[in-house]
This record gives C-alpha cells, sequence and structure tokens, in this order.
C-alpha cells in the first residue's frame, strides 16, 4: 500500500458482471498500483477505448479521446472537457499508486 489510506479498491459489481473491467486491483496477488506500462498501453490503444478511472478514494474520472490525457513517470494527468468537450485548463494529476480501476466506458464513441 502506499500509506496514504486510499486502502484496495472494491470493483463494481455491474462492471464484473458486464465483464467490462479492463484493470482492478482488488486481487491478492495482483500488482498494489497501475503500473505506467498499462496505462499507456490502454491510452494507445487503437481504435481508442474510452474509459473511467477510478481512484482509491473514490474519485472517478472519464477518459473520452487519449489526447485527454497523459502519463508521467509517477502520475496520469487527466485534462478535463469543457461543456463543448474541447479542452480546458483544469488538469489533474492522479498518482499511478491511487488508481483502483480502469473500466471501458460503454456506448461512448471515440
Amino acid at each position: 500500500m502506499c500509506g496514504c489510506k486510499c486502502g484496495p479498491a472494491s470493483e463494481d459489481k455491474s462492471a464484473r458482471q458486464t465483464g467490462r473491467v479492463l484493470f482492478s486491483r482488488i486481487a491478492r496477488d495482483t500488482i498494489n498500483s497501475m503500473t505506467l506500462e498499462a496505462l499507456k498501453a490502454m491510452l494507445t490503444r487503437h481504435p481508442f477505448e474510452p474509459m473511467r478511472v477510478k481512484t482509491g478514494n473514490g474519485e472517478v474520472f472519464e477518459i473520452r479521446h487519449p489526447e485527454m490525457a497523459s502519463l508521467t513517470k509517477s502520475a496520469l494527468v487527466i485534462v478535463h472537457p469543457d461543456a463543448d468537450g474541447s479542452p480546458s485548463d483544469k488538469v489533474e494529476y492522479v498518482s499511478h499508486l491511487h488508481v483502483a480501476s480502469v473500466e471501458a466506458v460503454t456506448g461512448a464513441a471515440a
């Protein structure tokens, strides 16, 4: 654990039933944090599949286009869209250690 009280994630029951969870760290034998390589693979997938990132403290972020997210060595940088879907100036830095799960956003067009 990262020591921040984020605790292990619990998988969303509806996501588990549909099989749409792309990554979750709830299993005892899985890695304790989202790796840079796994995030990079999801963001560079062709065709891109919009995703929902959930953190250990319950925050949820949607990434509808690959241009709306970037990776650093220790964090996922998410750009929030404006009402029209264009990039805004609001940015979130989410440590890889705090990413609890990544799941596909169903019914979304990239």
